[in-house]
């Protein structure tokens, strides 16, 4: 599927050395191992985790780390394993007995490199060798990515052995191919023909040249080979999301980002009533204009109604990895100045007085539970910048101590969510209470709220395995997506089947 950047995954100048060639001073490696064995010496795997790697997916599989591995996966714990998968693999290791990283080649934010040329073009900085083939790669593919949730394999990105995936669906009466693009984020897009779904493979963020060049291949790939011509095309409500005005000639139609989230996770779950949905993510255009991200959701594949959302706060700017800022915002937001005296010390005071006159002025406004969560991380854990997605939900999960008895309140009023006891607690508690308090407070929220009703969750945020194994302890009965992501790459999905369910032809 591509070239893998690969060193000796115990070997401490080759680890720091890729780092630094890299520029990746956080983000976790994937690790490749010879067999089961040698993975259970790095990692706790269960039955359930054991039929996973084994399988003839072979995905990458995130585990619980025996112990800490600061130079492969800093400051969490979990390690994400897999195991050799091709004879080449297999080969390798009759030479080298340990395990390997096992990252994409790849420049950050772009597609996995599988041709020669481009490799040494792009990355000829960062290996010192390289091992190339002549079985020419037509389409790339991006290694699958999963964990296991109370025995259930839950897939985080369905690409290699997986996608591109075909679904026949009986209840439209559509004749006319369709195509829904999807998201910007972590792209996959969807293409109805014939009675059926083709879901494409994971293609990632569209933000990149390179990733819409990679889009532009895979689609012109699948419409030369069904003889496919779109009249239509569905896409995210975004106004800046112009990638759906570069099909020209073509009526788009744009449906909500939240929703989309919605009716995937409907489709899978395969309800037929009304239900209640939790939407969390870290951003969405919202129907209002705002920047949605921590929504809930009353409806079916026709339709919904937002009944209540996180508060509304302000951002800085649009810069959503300087988590620094969203703290300030938050504190500023509550008009806690006095009680993160602390924190605000940590910051210059002239670079505190210019951001906070940039906040006055702000106009961008956010319910977005996924900056919460960076704002409160960047309180917590002293970090200025995250380094990679998801980075604090991690922090996070290493954290929480599952024996402490304690949770902080979430209050509903007038349709949002107040969460001042959560970033007070921050400022005010150690680590393992305030993340304690932080996801017991959200479960204990949801439980509430919900009150007896069919519930589904979706959303990037609903990928912290530790969040869900909270949902299920207290009770909560509720459906996650398993079979397609609940991030952004089933988006195009939720467009579709929503869509489909509304056409009369």
């Amino acid at each position: 599927g591509g070239f893998h950047l690969m060193c000796d995954a115990f070997n401490e100048k080759a680890l720091i050395k890729l780092r630094e060639r890299k520029n990746r001073p956080l983000k976790p490696f994937a690790l490749m191992c010879k067999d089961l064995k040698n993975a259970k010496k790095i990692a706790y795997i269960d039955e359930n985790e054991t039929n996973l790697l084994t399988s003839k997916v072979a995905p990458i599989v995130l585990l619980r780390a025996k112990k800490d591995f600061p130079l492969i996966a800093p400051n969490v714990d979990k390690i994400g394993i897999f195991l050799a998968y091709t004879p080449l693999h297999l080969l390798l290791f009759e030479y080298f007995d340990g395990a390997l990283v096992a990252t994409s080649a790849n420049l950050s934010g772009e597609n996995i490199i599988y041709e020669a040329k481009n490799l040494l073009e792009k990355l000829g900085g960062i290996f010192d060798y390289y091992l190339d083939y002549e079985r020419d790669i037509v389409n790339s593919s991006d290694d699958s990515i999963a964990q296991v949730i109370d025995g259930k394999t839950m897939y985080l990105r369905t690409s290699r052995a997986l996608n591109p995936r075909y679904l026949s669906v009986e209840f439209s009466k559509r004749k006319k191919p369709l195509l829904a693009l999807g998201a910007e984020l972590k792209n996959e897009f969807v293409i109805f023909y014939e009675n059926k779904l083709l879901i494409s493979p994971y293609i990632g963020d569209l933000k990149s040249l390179d990733v819409r060049g990679r889009f532009e291949k895979l689609l012109d790939f699948f419409t030369r080979l069904y003889d496919l011509k779109f009249e239509e095309i569905l896409c995210d409500k975004h106004p800046h999301f112009d990638y759906a005005k570069d099909f020209k000639k073509l009526i788009y139609y744009p449906i909500s980002h939240h929703y989309a989230h919605f009716c995937a996770a409907y489709f899978e779950a395969g309800f037929k009533d009304e239900v209640l949905g939790f939407i969390f993510d870290g951003t969405g255009y919202g129907d209002d204009g705002r920047i949605w991200g921590g929504e809930i959701l009353r409806g079916n594949l026709e339709k919904y109604e937002r009944i209540g959302h996180f508060e509304y706060f302000k951002l800085i700017n649009s810069d959503i990895k300087n988590i620094q800022n969203l703290a300030l915002s938050l504190i500023w937001h509550y008009d806690l100045k006095e009680e993160a005296q602390e924190f605000l010390r940590t910051i210059p005071s002239v670079k505190l007085r210019n951001l906070e006159k940039i906040y006055e002025n702000s106009t961008l406004y956010t319910s977005s539970l996924g900056r919460i969560i960076d704002a409160f991380g960047s309180i917590v854990f002293g970090i200025e910048r995250c380094s990679y997605e998801a980075q604090v939900g991690l922090m996070c999960e290493k954290f929480y101590n599952a024996n402490l008895d304690f949770s902080y309140e979430l209050k509903f009023k007038d349709g949002q969510i107040d969460f001042k006891e959560v970033i007070l607690g921050a400022l005010r508690d150690d680590a393992v209470k305030a993340t304690t308090g932080f996801f017991n407070a959200l479960a204990n929220f949801m439980l509430e709220f919900s009150r007896g009703e069919k519930v589904l969750v979706s959303g990037g945020v609903f990928q912290n395995k530790t969040l869900l194994k909270i949902l299920h302890k207290k009770g909560l009965d509720f459906f996650v997506p398993l079979e397609f992501p609940c991030n952004d790459s089933s988006i195009a999905l939720g467009q579709m089947i929503h869509f489909l369910k509304c056409a009369k032809g």
